[in-house]
Order: C-alpha cells, then sequence, then structure tokens
C-alpha cells in the first residue's frame, strides 16, 4: 500500500504506487485503464493525468480490502465493472471515488466582453471548472438515495488513512437505510391492511344488497304465486261439476305453474341456495369475510 505523502496533490508517477496485490475488481479496473491507454497511445488520443487515477485505484483498494475484513461485500453490475457497491448487512451503499472539480467564478477579460453573444446577454461573468488535484469519496444508500456522504482529501490526512472512519459512517448510513426501509414496509403493510378492510367492507355491502335484492324477487314470486293459486282453487270450485277434459288439463297445469313459481315449494337446500345468492362460491368467500 502506498505511503501517505503530505499534500495529496503533490503526487506524481513516481510517488504513487499501485498495490502490489490489488483488490480483484481494482485489479479489472486497472487492466482494463492499461488497455485504454495503451489504445490511446496507438491513436494519438488525449489521456487524463494518470497519478490521479492511481490514487483512485489505491484509495478504493484499501477500502474494498477493509470493508471485506468487517464482513462486508464489494459488488459492482452484473455485465459491467462499474459503478461499484458495498453491501453492509442487507444495504447497498453506492461508492464513487474522483476528482474533486474545483468552480471558479471570474470576471471576463476585455476582449470576452466585447463579444456579441457577451454582449447580448449583459455576462460579465464565466463560470470555470478546474481539476483541484484532490480525491472525494462520495457513498449514499440505494434505498432512496438515502443520505448521501462526502470525505476529501486533506493535507495531513489523505482519504487512504481516513478508511476505518468512512466505513464507520457507511456502516450508519447503512443502519439509516434499514430504519427508513422497515418504516417503509411498515407503512405499506398498515396500507395494505386498510386497503383489504376496505374491500372486505364493501363485498359485505355487496353481499347484503344481492340478499336483499334476492329476498324481495322471492318474495314478489311467492305472493303471485299464493295469488295464482288462491284463483286456481277459485276456479276449479266455480267449474267442479264441468266434466271437460281441458278444464282438468288447464287446472293441472295451472296448479304446476303456481308450484313452479312459489320458492316454498322447493326443498330446503334449493330454498337457502336460492336465497343467499345464485353464485353460492362467492356466497361462500363472502362469509370468510365476516
Amino acid at each position: 500500500m502506498p505511503q501517505p505523502i503530505s499534500t495529496p496533490d503533490e503526487k506524481s508517477n513516481a510517488l504513487v504506487r499501485l498495490p502490489r496485490k490489488p483488490h480483484r475488481l481494482v485489479a479489472a479496473w486497472i487492466e482494463e485503464d492499461r488497455r485504454n491507454r495503451a489504445a490511446a497511445r496507438q491513436y494519438g488520443w488525449p489521456t487524463e493525468p494518470y497519478d490521479i487515477k492511481k490514487r483512485v485505484f489505491c484509495v478504493c483498494d484499501t477500502l474494498f480490502k477493509a470493508a471485506e475484513k468487517r464482513g462486508h461485500t464489494v459488488t459492482h453490475e452484473r455485465l459491467a465493472l462499474r459503478p461499484a457497491w458495498l453491501v453492509v448487512g442487507s444495504e447497498r451503499i453506492e461508492v464513487q471515488v474522483r476528482e474533486r472539480i474545483r468552480h471558479q467564478r471570474i470576471r471576463l477579460s476585455e476582449e470576452e466582453l466585447k463579444d456579441p453573444t457577451n454582449v447580448a446577454l449583459n455576462r460579465r461573468w464565466k463560470q470555470t471548472r478546474e481539476p483541484a488535484g484532490t480525491l472525494l469519496l462520495e457513498a449514499s444508500a440505494a434505498y432512496r438515495r438515502l443520505g448521501k456522504r462526502r470525505w476529501e482529501d486533506t493535507g495531513a490526512t489523505p482519504l487512504e488513512d481516513r478508511v476505518d472512519e468512512i466505513l464507520t459512517e457507511i456502516e450508519r448510513l447503512a443502519e439509516e437505510a434499514v430504519a427508513l426501509r422497515q418504516a417503509d414496509e411498515e407503512r405499506e403493510r398498515r396500507w395494505e391492511e386498510e386497503r383489504e378492510r376496505k374491500l372486505r367492507r364493501a363485498a359485505l355491502i355487496e353481499r347484503a344488497d344481492r340478499r336483499r335484492d334476492l329476498t324481495r324477487k322471492a318474495a314478489s314470486d311467492w305472493r303471485e304465486a299464493t295469488a295464482l293459486r288462491g284463483f286456481v282453487d277459485a276456479v276449479a270450485a266455480h267449474l267442479k261439476d264441468h266434466p271437460s277434459h281441458r278444464v282438468a288439463a288447464w287446472l293441472k297445469w295451472a296448479h304446476a305453474r303456481a308450484d313452479g313459481m312459489d320458492p316454498l315449494s322447493a326443498s330446503k337446500e334449493e330454498l337457502v341456495s336460492m336465497l343467499m345468492t345464485p353464485a353460492w362460491k362467492k356466497e361462500r368467500a363472502d362469509e370468510d369475510l365476516d
């Protein structure tokens, strides 16, 4: 592991040494970067300063090894080497190490002030982005992007020497994520219980409406059957001395018709099934909601 230097932005290629046995993920990053730099030299593409990249590799190597010693897991996308995550307990913590960019607001030069665009927009200042030469480590819980934490190089203490402090804070972040997840799950459980209660109430109301409608229809059929039976009996008494077979056949049909309309003519099982609901399976499901 590289020895700390007095100030991180004074590190150079000669002073920053890659780890001799890097973490498996860092080793893959180093090899990927080596291939990219070789291709850049071959085709004349611009490349970033290598010293800051080596420091990123060193910080990640130290962090990942220390995290695994604490029992945590280092993982990444299934088909990609980046981004990298720490799995702390049951929570995934997204980790990124990058060079800090310094933003500055500077006044435009006399020549820039004469530019037609700046004149039209009355622009007198511009924002610049410059590499600061120091590293910034960021960590946040993947669950609801909770609690982003940042640590930056300082002149006396580079990130490599603050790994234990950083991991302790990451573990606190994971605990916050667990508590938030549990609170969300409890709220979801209560919402689901309330939804089920409303559905059960709606089902009971629907069942009561079905039973009311079926009872009304059965009562109406019973009254009509009773009236029809009374009428048929009156016709039979009035025509009791009539020998016609047609009258006998009609009286038989009319009595059968009245009995067919009368719900009380059915068996007890048929009457219960008819009054409860025509869909007895749904009725049984509703019974379970009581």
